[in-house]
């Protein structure tokens, strides 16, 4: 296992974007360990029998999702 990258959403943040995307298992939780537990994307593929394809598609879906939450809610630059 290699060593775990700065996680980027808190867990709140999470449940909260997985709530308004309705995100499933197994894609929840490979989300999860990417951007909650900053686990790589190939140990969320080992973890949850995904497609390398898929688990980067679930990412990025909750990526997208805390962006626009972000510009919704935050002053402009």
């Amino acid at each position: 296992m290699t060593q775990p990258q700065k996680p980027t959403l808190t867990l709140l943040q999470f449940e909260v974007i997985a709530y308004f995307i309705r995100s499933r298992d197994p894609a929840r939780t490979a989300a999860r360990l990417v951007l909650v537990e900053g686990h790589s994307n190939t140990e969320a593929v080992a973890a949850t029998s995904m497609t390398k394809a898929a688990v980067s598609n679930a990412v990025n879906r909750f990526r997208k999702a805390h962006l626009r939450i972000l510009d919704a809610y935050l002053p402009p630059e």
